[in-house]
């Protein structure tokens, strides 16, 4: 039993008659400013307020998108965060004892007391707020675009690489794994339509003709565009090319004469597919050995700042707005999915398909002492097949109240269509998809911090601050590693986000701590 010091952040805004939201300070400007009188624009206001886009940040965090769900006019937004401008904010942080066990004790943290302080924050739009190069025009093959006889490639291609057949040299991948690679070919197909000359009709074909090496051309123009034009990122390439290869075996790995059960390496004789294999191993390579094309300062988020949001996100599980208005059932709904969301994380620092796919009754239960946790069998996480059963991942003590409420009162506000039983919803009552988890994480996070952090970097996150912990032993990282679903080596090489000088100051500590005077002579 270790006792640990967590962050709570009280954020506190007064409301009288002096003291007003910043979008209800602005009722007079719009009205002003679109000619219509100011009881036009208090429903827009009070649902601002009912989500707690109450202060000129709150307004910059907002994007389109959020605003039509909430039925803001677009026109509205923009006159309000032009409006906007450098926020003052006083956070008070305030620590208290909480006692801790088993593995959830490596997630906590212990934070110093901080003292009163006023932070000036310059903040930008979310919407024009980009970490690394701008955004590029699609190129892709949309589904609309696709002629009927590829949308059955497509189809079949992907029920090649999930299913079992006999005579198959490779196990079937997850149907999550073969998703992406099937948008990936997607991707490529547009690329060749655009940029090469092929005969009629587009297919899979198209990519690569035959089984020999020269028909890796066209992948080899593709992945050189991809870096030369579109800038893309060794490990980006990386990616393509493992799609790519796959649809190669799928294309020509029946004409393969090996066995991988007497040694072999399967499809090593057809002469494409060791041609891709050479460009996959060289693009991997580079990945390993380059600079990340983004600039993660820019987003990079401290482990204890990502706790100060989820208390932050804590305090808006409230029944009123912060001047006592009474807030609709699925403003409270929707903080409390926040809340849950990036609580459960906050304990589970897992890759965000754990939260996605989070289902009551079958993966979310609760164990004989009454414990909230999250099971997972070998087809519930990436590295399934290579771990097999995990531990059980527990609900961190501090967010359980907020679950309980979220299951008994507001995730039915939601509105979950057809009473399913995935934890999260979406907005229109659907379970939760991955873009939907990973834009609850950023836009949160941004209203907060002005970081435009993700949730896999929030992993790394994690792994950095731990590892950057003297008191954290090689058996404790090595604990996390297996409650985070990787290995250490992965932990050391992929998450740990460290410098080399962070890395080697407690080596250089350790050597300049060794005196002359306490040598025995």
């Amino acid at each position: 039993m270790l006792a640990v010091r967590r962050l709570q952040v009280l954020r506190t805004r007064w409301f009288s008659n002096e003291a007003i939201s910043f979008p209800r300070s602005k009722l007079k400007f719009l009205s002003e400013k679109l000619k219509r009188p100011e009881a036009a624009f208090e429903p827009f206001i009070t649902r601002l307020e009912d989500n707690w886009y109450t202060s000129e940040n709150d307004i910059l965090a907002l994007t389109s998108s959020d605003a039509t769900t909430l039925n803001i006019p677009l026109r509205v937004l923009q006159l309000l965060q032009e409006e906007s401008t450098i926020q003052e904010e006083k956070v008070t942080a305030v620590a208290e004892p909480v006692i801790q066990e088993a593995t959830t004790e490596l997630i906590s943290v212990e934070i110093p007391m901080a003292e009163n302080h006023i932070k000036k924050t310059q903040r930008a739009k979310y919407e024009e707020t980009r970490i690394g190069k701008k955004k590029l025009e699609a190129y892709g093959l949309t589904e609309a675009e696709t002629p009927e006889a590829l949308r059955v490639e497509l189809k079949r291609f992907l029920a090649h690489m999930t299913t079992a057949s006999l005579g198959q040299l490779e196990p079937p991948i997850r149907m999550a794994t073969a998703q992406p690679y099937i948008r990936l070919v997607r991707l490529a197909l547009g690329y060749a339509r655009d940029h090469t000359h092929f005969e009629l009709p587009l297919s899979l074909k198209t990519l690569i003709p035959s089984a020999e090496a020269a028909s890796a051309e066209t992948v080899f123009q593709y992945i050189q565009w991809l870096r030369l034009e579109r800038k893309a990122s060794p490990n980006y390439c990386a990616n393509m090319l493992r799609a790519l290869l796959k649809l190669a075996k799928y294309l020509y790995g029946r004409n393969s004469q090996l066995d991988p059960t007497y040694g072999d390496k399967a499809f090593d004789d057809i002469p494409v597919i060791r041609e891709l294999r050479k460009m996959h191993k060289t693009t991997a390579l580079q990945s390993s050995q380059s600079l990340r094309a983004v600039d993660e300062e820019k987003k990079w988020l401290a482990w204890p700042d990502f706790l100060a949001v989820v208390e932050a996100l804590k305090a808006e599980c409230k029944e009123t707005t912060e001047n006592g208005k009474p807030r609709t059932k699925y403003a409270i709904a929707t903080s409390y999915q926040k809340c849950v969301m990036l609580g459960i994380f906050s304990g589970i620092p897992d890759r965000q398909r754990t939260l996605r796919e989070i289902e009551i009754g079958r993966t979310l239960h609760q164990n004989g002492s009454g414990q909230w946790i999250i099971t997972h069998g070998p087809d519930d996480y990436k590295t399934g097949k290579a771990y097999g059963e995990r531990p059980p991942l527990v609900i961190p003590d501090h967010i359980v109240p907020y679950l309980n409420d979220f299951l008994k009162t507001w995730r039915k506000e939601l509105n979950p269509v057809d009473q399913h039983n995935f934890l999260f919803c979406n907005t229109k009552g659907e379970p939760a998809t991955a873009d939907f988890i990973y834009r609850t994480f950023t836009r949160a996070i941004y209203r907060h911090t002005g970081k435009k952090t993700n949730p896999h970097l929030l992993r790394d996150s994690i792994v950095t601050y731990l590892r950057g912990q003297s008191s954290a032993t090689e058996k404790d990282l090595e604990a996390l590693a297996i409650y985070m679903g990787h290995s250490l080596h992965m932990q050391k090489s992929s998450y740990d986000r460290r410098t080399k000088s962070q890395k080697v100051a407690p080596a250089i500590s350790l050597i300049q701590s060794i005196k002359p005077s306490n040598l025995n002579k």
